[in-house]
């Protein structure tokens, strides 16, 4: 399934202010949903986006370094 471009930056932000939520189950399952969204969207979107790109780098950067052991588990299947 192929997102478009504005359902993509639509979704991001928010997925994102969770990424740094106080609750691990919400932190995991923003990552997981920034999982399935990444592999929805056509390559070529990142190479046009720059800055969402580097946004989910990030996040994924800080969730690597959670202190939840689930939370690193999914940021790995990146």
């Amino acid at each position: 399934m192929a997102f478009h471009k504005q359902s993509i930056q639509q979704a991001l932000g928010p997925l994102m202010v969770k990424l740094t939520d106080p609750d691990p189950d919400i932190r995991y399952m923003s990552l997981n949903d920034l999982l399935s969204l990444i592999e929805g969207c056509s390559p070529s979107y990142f190479s046009q986006d720059l800055s969402s790109c580097n946004r989910m780098v990030q996040g994924l950067l800080k969730s690597l370094e959670d202190q939840n052991g689930e939370v690193q588990n999914v940021a790995l299947k990146w």
